[in-house]
């Protein structure tokens, strides 16, 4: 009797469990897109949804594991949805790139209970598409924002003028044997009784060279992200911004052996733009390592973290000498944290263009 009872309940145990089973859908029959953005920004997040389509009659309670490039840091790895009939639903996630470059996302991994909740059916979607990653293109998303909201620091904007050929008057003069027979001034010409040439003046913004330091020193972490990158940050939202402001953007990579911590290799640095600030307005832009403050402040528990203390100062001081030399030598300087950099960048950019120009 018991055996025949544990029979005929193991059969319909297997004919409900079939049912459940006949009842789900296959996974690879599941429509699934993944939205996100063309252009990823690095270190920060990036909002990437995968949508779920339920085509079927019944509900669909599916659980959600997306496939991101190693090189990616997530908020949560899988998500829950329960999908009503013909509806649409959304996982959303944040994807934070540690890295410049073009990655790709795997397929989406796919869970779908039976309506009896007896059974699991899981599959993957195929879902390959690139990750290309840029630099920070929010933060200009963010600049753009506040200029709308009448946030910005708005400045610098006059003009650099030129005389010569143009539209806007500039003074009279005596007429010139090469000047153009079309500048002159025919009233004035007759008031004085020589002839008399009107000076035209051209309107010119300034001219911004970025030059960007991509040697081997700027491959060390700070942060989230390498100096390059936060340097690559900072030169695109500078130029972002010199454009808005009608100027001309040059960008020129160097990887010579300069550094700011060695005196010994800063000095050709040092002469470089202390020969650049003879003609031109420099400003000098240098990231802060916060590991290298520590050691310098850290009260000292042993030998070696005396030892690292000494090291860390004579290196911030050797840092101040060569910040000290160029600004003695009118180059203008900033020194701060990397999280500061692109907006001390621009601060400073903002108030020497409206000094000087």
């Amino acid at each position: 009797m018991f055996v025949t009872l544990a029979i005929a309940v193991l059969v319909v145990a297997i004919v409900l469990a079939v049912v459940d089973f006949r009842a789900t859908p296959s996974p690879s029959s599941v429509p699934i897109e993944r939205v996100a953005e063309p252009q990823l920004s690095i270190g920060v997040g990036n909002r990437v949804t995968v949508r779920l389509r339920n085509p079927y009659a019944l509900p669909l309670r599916a659980t959600i594991r997306d496939t991101v490039p190693a090189s990616f840091d997530v908020d949560r790895r899988t998500a829950d949805l329960v999908v009503g009939p013909g509806a649409v639903a959304d996982a959303a996630y944040a994807a934070r790139p540690r890295h410049r470059g073009s990655f790709r996302f795997g397929d989406v991994h796919l869970r779908l209970r039976g309506p009896l909740d007896l059974l699991q059916r899981q599959g993957r979607v195929p879902a390959d598409a690139p990750a290309n990653v840029y630099p920070d293109l929010q933060e200009i998303r963010r600049y753009e924002v506040s200029l709308r909201r009448g946030l910005a620091y708005d400045a610098g904007q006059r003009r650099a003028r030129i005389p010569g050929a143009g539209s806007l008057f500039e003074r009279l003069r005596e007429y010139q044997p090469d000047d153009d027979p079309r500048w002159i001034s025919w009233t004035a010409t007759a008031r004085r009784g020589r002839p008399i040439s009107v000076e035209y003046e051209t309107e010119r913004q300034q001219r911004v060279l970025i030059l960007l330091d991509a040697g081997r020193m700027m491959s060390s972490t700070l942060g989230r992200l390498t100096k390059l990158d936060h340097a690559v940050n900072t030169a695109l939202m500078l130029s972002y911004v010199a454009i808005a402001k009608g100027d001309e953007v040059g960008l020129l990579g160097f990887a010579d052996a300069v550094d700011l911590v060695d005196e010994e290799a800063s000095r050709g640095l040092v002469a470089a733009l202390t020969q650049l600030a003879g003609n031109n307005l420099v400003l000098c832009c240098v990231l802060q390592d916060p590991q290298l403050a520590e050691a310098a402040a850290r009260e000292p528990g042993s030998s070696g973290e005396l030892y690292e203390r000494v090291v860390a100062s004579e290196v911030l001081d050797a840092r101040r000498r060569a910040l000290a030399v160029l600004r003695r030598h009118g180059v203008h300087s900033i020194d701060v944290p990397a999280e500061r950099l692109s907006v001390s960048t621009i601060q400073r950019y903002l108030e020497l263009k409206k000094r000087f120009f």
